[in-house]
């Protein structure tokens, strides 16, 4: 009963000449105003959600999730930091509908997120740019995936009928869980660029 927000993707990033912009780590709390950075520790809960009493549609809850990309430089090298974000401020749930079930069902929108930050994060990392295309490069590569994740999340809500189809919904959370399992060495959001002339 519920379609995930369209993704959003945030990229405060980069010149072709490798300009870097600083970047604050926003600490992961359980504050309703705070954007969240996914940590294998700290579900979702119903208090990281707006409540509304009605909506005009079928939804039963709504996550607004993204990928966030940012460049980091410091005396080591250069480094790009991606992560799975969720943000409160834009997410809701009918007061009705706070069921440990749809949570479960918007924890797993927020874990395919985490899923393609991780692909992202093994691309970059097996990957040597140019530094004269390092832009495009890296926003052909980033769009790439975006589409890919779109699909996924597209496929994820049509197979459990947004979570109606129990067994369905079932065999995706096993499925999620098997594909962060998979790509759990690129689990830590700070990935080493690899840059050439």
């Amino acid at each position: 009963m519920k379609r995930v927000k369209a993704f959003v993707l945030v990229q405060a990033l980069m010149a072709a000449s490798l300009v870097f912009s600083s970047y604050k780590a926003v600490e992961t709390t359980a504050t309703a105003d705070v954007k969240l950075y996914w940590d294998e520790l700290n579900s979702l809960s119903w208090e990281h959600f707006k409540p509304v009493v009605e909506r005009s549609n079928n939804d039963a809850a709504m996550s607004s999730i993204a990928i966030e990309s940012r460049s980091v430089i410091d005396k080591t090298g250069a480094f790009i930091r991606v992560r799975a974000v969720f943000d409160p401020q834009k997410s809701w749930v009918k007061n009705d509908c706070k069921t440990a079930y749809i949570l479960n069902h918007e924890q797993m929108h927020y874990n395919i997120v985490e899923i393609f930050a991780r692909k992202l994060r093994k691309a970059i990392a097996t990957s040597t740019f140019k530094q004269a295309t390092f832009k495009d490069d890296y926003n052909r590569l980033f769009d790439r995936l975006a589409d890919e994740h779109e699909a996924y999340q597209e496929r994820y809500d049509e197979e459990t009928n947004h979570s109606i189809y129990k067994e369905d919904q079932e065999a995706w959370n096993t499925k999620i869980q098997a594909e962060l399992d998979l790509l759990d060495e690129y689990a830590a959001p700070l990935v080493k660029l690899r840059i050439r002339k």
